[in-house]
């Protein structure tokens, strides 16, 4: 999702919108955007309730001890792992993005894709 700019107006007609070098209001509305589709897109994969429940189960796991899991608790764990590594490699993203806006130039923040990047 690209978030467009509105066109400023001058005596000559529109033109391209223009950002001060120092417009905290843009920069901290694209870092705000960029967590909540992190967030949106982290509950989506693992909802909270699945979570914590992945949780859980990983605590049941680690306390009866790898050596002792049986082929279906092998894969349990397995499964958890993966859900895990999704959950990180979006929240990665997320770092990515939030770092790229802060090092950008004004001029860029404009024409910023939250929807790009994403695992």
């Amino acid at each position: 999702m690209v978030i467009k700019m509105p066109f400023r107006l001058t005596p000559n007609g529109p033109a391209e919108p223009r950002f001060a070098p120092a417009d905290p209001d843009l920069r901290a509305a694209l870092l705000a955007a960029v967590k909540a589709e992190a967030a949106r897109r982290i509950l989506a994969t693992a909802p909270e309730w699945k979570q914590r429940n992945a949780t859980a189960r990983a605590v049941e796991l680690i306390r009866k001890g790898e050596s002792a899991w049986t082929p279906d608790e092998v894969a349990e764990s397995a499964a958890i792992d993966l859900l895990w590594s999704r959950v990180k490699a979006i929240r990665a993203a997320s770092d990515h993005m939030e770092a790229g806006l802060v090092a950008a130039a004004p001029e860029a923040l404009g024409s910023f894709d939250i929807g790009a990047g994403w695992p």
